[in-house]
């Protein structure tokens, strides 16, 4: 390159730098005046609050910067909201400005002939001013609006360029500027749509159609989209008008009746308002944005913490939220919060004076009093007199290398295994012992630089580099053959004195929010085999069978991925690896026998004949038995869907739903003749039931249940009703500890009554009450079965459908309810 061209240019951008930093303001000089005058920028106003993304630049300057709350504005400033975002503004004279998202407005200077005024220019979005001492001026594309003191007008940009201005208070003039100087006077209560040369149309807002909306707007923060809000007005409208941020309009009917809607909306502004033929409401806008998810940090997902001592609740920081209030309630829907601390940072410190479980949430509240949503809620302990915190064991020391280790503090030399032998002997000459390797190194270049006896060395070459990679290929089939060893993680820490138990958590985030592993062992150390090559998070805590419960130990990660390239026998404190031995190989396949000789082909040993298959006879259909005059047994096999609550004192609330495992009945009838007959019924079912959402309850275990009901039935002669006694067996769930429920076993007894009917010649219809009482429980249970009987291979068989019910009360609360559908297959003779 030149060298003249690159000194201009190195010139040039130096020239360029230095503008920049003059009009920046960095360097004490301005030679072109691209900074405004002290005259025109003299201060005019300054930010009220700021949500979210806020643009401020300077007149000449090409940099927006970050606008924050409290900061002084002047003539020629631009302002600019983001996307879900917003400011409010307050200029001299008492004006004040509420600029909504996607908005750009200019603060041009003050004229001195007309100090009365403030002048600004509407680009683009949603503007709401409220003038308050001086007049207001908007210049907005070809039109200019005159506000007087004391107005308040929204103004926002429409699709095609046009424009809607409503007047809420006050009078505004309108005009095209030079173009058309005659002003149009325009009054409270006028909604206008402006195009770019003319008023396309007026309506009146009526008195009559009025939101029963809290505030003048609505801002909803939302996780979900789209986000449902509850409208309510009062008068009656013909339809429900929305204009997005974008100034795409839409129009929903109404009947004349209707109050009140619920609305989905997308996320933006959206400005509602309702209509009929010639008048309209007041716009309502309504923000919806997404919602900055609060993570808590501490206290972690089940942990625990002492009782009446101070703790700091902690949380991770929203640039949306400018306060938060954590909350604290004895049940995860927060039906009945039991404690609400606001903040102004994101951690509060707390003691609280009762033990139990409890759950903590945080919302948040932005700069105007918006309500930001939790996005989960964490379940905590408040424990009495909890068990230390275990610690993790240490690992152990080991003694540095050194060159020379005496006899004793060596460790014991294992002779390696003997080499193999060569298939091929090396063609070059090795280096004999105490001889130095460098000579060999330099006979190699040598015989590289003078090549003597050209065809023995190549051969020679050739022959060991076959036979390197014979044995290369030999050593790697054999590995790939060979069982290897399997790796576990051994996790171990110290004993807690009275601690009967511990509860090991182990995770892939360090929230614990879904734990991989939540077991429960007697031991002081946790073996793992079924993980991944990745970091974890674990911990662990003590425990006593009456409940009492310990403190868990601090977070520690572990990094297995380390397995993979290392040959560490400890990976962090209290982690430890251990190699179980490999399977033995599996046995050689034995040589199958030798085939058969020709003797033994000449002389076969006669088989015999298979037995004639019997020839079944089929038998005519039983007749239908009287049931007053012929014994009978009949066994059904009965799956039944379940849908069961419990609750009790101890806040103990299970929804069971699922399938049995095995239900089957059994019932036998003696005939009593003219005095009736006898009945002996038997139900037996099982049910195995397993958390619908382990990560939620880590530590419940499945529980086994089953259902014993029993009775013994007399039906008087020619009747269909009958009476007995009746023995039930049912199983209620109470609370084991803090984190496990249990079922109970109760047995009840008491009577029985049923009623038979007949919905046709071969059917057979069961309704049954049973009432039982004992161990402080009254059961109550209502039974209906519906069965059919057909002949067939000398018995008859039973298909049908039953349908039960059962309510079990006690005296402590205790309350299950619910009922079964079952379909019933069986036989009977």
């Amino acid at each position: 390159m030149d060298r003249k061209l690159l000194i201009g240019a190195l010139a040039l951008l130096f020239i360029e730098i230095t503008l920049l930093l003059g009009d920046l303001g960095v360097l004490p000089f301005d030679p072109l005046h691209l900074r405004p005058t002290p005259a025109l920028t003299r201060e005019i106003g300054r930010v009220v609050n700021v949500n979210q993304s806020v643009r401020r630049k300077v007149q000449g300057s090409l940099i927006w910067e970050n606008s924050t709350a409290d900061d002084q504005l002047y003539a020629f400033d631009s302002i600019l909201t983001l996307t879900n975002s917003s400011a409010k503004v307050q200029l001299q004279g008492d004006v004040q400005l509420q600029l909504n998202e996607n908005t750009l407005v200019v603060l041009e200077p003050l004229s001195q002939d007309r100090l009365d005024h403030l002048r600004l220019r509407f680009t683009r979005g949603t503007l709401r001013s409220r003038a308050g001492q001086k007049n207001l001026q908007l210049a907005t594309g070809e039109w200019t609006l005159d506000a007087q003191a004391g107005s308040e007008i929204s103004l926002r940009t429409l699709d095609d360029g046009k424009l809607e201005l409503e007047v809420s208070a006050g009078q505004v003039a309108l005009n095209r500027g030079a173009k058309d100087p005659a002003a149009q006077s325009f009054a409270s209560g006028d909604k206008l749509t402006l195009s770019e040369n003319a008023v396309q149309e007026v309506l009146r807002v009526s008195p009559d159609l009025k939101w029963q909306m809290t505030g003048e707007y609505l801002r909803i923060y939302s996780y979900q989209f789209p986000a449902f809000i509850h409208l309510r007005w009062q008068g009656s409208a013909q339809q429900l008008r929305t204009v997005t941020q974008s100034g795409d309009v839409s129009t929903l009917k109404l009947t004349a009746e209707q109050r009140e809607l619920t609305l989905p909306l997308s996320t933006g502004t959206h400005y509602l308002s309702l209509q009929d033929q010639t008048q309209t409401s007041s716009t309502f806008p309504v923000s919806v944005w997404p919602a900055e998810g609060l993570h808590y940090l501490s206290p972690l997902p089940r942990d625990r913490l002492p009782l009446s001592q101070d703790y700091t609740f902690s949380w991770s920081p929203s640039d949306q939220a400018r306060s938060y209030r954590l909350q604290i309630a004895a049940n995860e829907d927060f039906s009945s919060v039991l404690s609400e601390q606001p903040s102004d940072v994101n951690q509060v410190n707390l003691s609280l004076p009762t033990p139990g479980s409890l759950y903590w949430r945080v919302v948040g509240v932005d700069s105007e009093g918006f309500l930001i949503p939790p996005l989960y809620a964490q379940q905590f302990y408040v424990v009495d007199r909890p068990l230390a915190a275990p610690k993790l064991r240490a690992p152990s020391s080991r003694l540095p290398a050194s060159k020379k280790q005496n006899t004793e503090t060596a460790p014991p030399q294992v002779a390696p295994p003997p080499p193999a032998a060569p298939t091929v002997p090396p063609a070059a000459p090795t280096v004999p012992p105490g001889q130095p390797g460098a000579r060999l190194k330099w006979q190699k270049l040598w015989q590289w630089l003078f090549p003597t006896a050209h065809a023995q060395t190549d051969m020679a070459d050739q022959a060991k580099a076959i036979a390197q990679e014979a044995a290369k290929s030999a050593k790697t089939k054999a590995r790939s053959q060979s069982p290897t060893a399997k790796q576990q993680v051994v996790f171990s820490w110290y004993p807690v004195p009275e601690a009967e138990y511990y509860i090991i958590e182990i995770s892939a985030t360090p929230d614990f929010a879904k734990p991989v592993v939540a077991e429960k062992i007697s031991k002081e150390e946790f073996v793992w085999s079924q993980f991944e090559r990745r970091p974890y998070y674990w911990r662990v805590a003590a425990g006593q069978e009456n409940g009492r419960m310990g403190l868990f130990s601090e977070a520690s990660e572990v990094d297995l991925a380390r397995l993979s390239d290392t040959n560490l026998s400890e990976l962090a404190p209290g982690v430890s690896v251990v190699s179980t031995p490999a399977p033995p190989p599996k046995p050689a396949p034995t040589t199958p026998p030798p085939p058969p000789t020709q003797q033994q082909l000449a002389d076969p040993k006669p088989t015999p004949s298979p037995a004639p298959t019997p020839v079944a006879i089929e038998s005519p259909p039983v007749p239908l038995r009287k049931v007053e005059q012929e014994h009978s047994f009949r066994f059904v096999f009965a799956p039944e869907s379940a849908q069961l609550k419990h609750q009790n004192k101890n806040q103990v609330e299970g929804q069971l739903n699922g399938s049995s495992q095995v239900t089957v009945e059994s019932e036998v009838s003696t005939p009593l003749e003219e005095k009736g007959r006898l009945v002996f019924h038997f139900r037996l079912s099982s049910y195995e039931w397993e958390p619908q959402t382990p990560t939620q309850v880590p530590l419940q275990e499945s529980l086994a249940s089953w259902n014993l009901r029993s009775r013994f039935m007399h039906f008087p002669a020619r009747r269909n009703w009958g009476y007995g006694v009746a023995v039930h067996r049912s199983a209620l769930l109470e609370r084991d500890e803090l984190e496990t429920v249990r079922f109970k076993e109760h047995l009840t007894y008491g009577g029985s009554l049923a009623y038979l009917g007949s919905l046709g010649e071969r059917s057979q219809w069961e309704v049954g009450l049973w009432l039982t009482t004992g161990d402080s429980i009254l059961a109550t249970q209502l039974t209906n079965h519906l069965d059919y009987r057909y002949p067939a291979w000398g018995i008859l068989a039973v298909i049908g459908l039953g349908i039960d019910g059962i309510l079990e009360t006690g005296s402590k609360d205790v309350k299950n309810s619910g009922g079964t559908v079952s379909v019933r297959l069986g036989f009977e003779w």
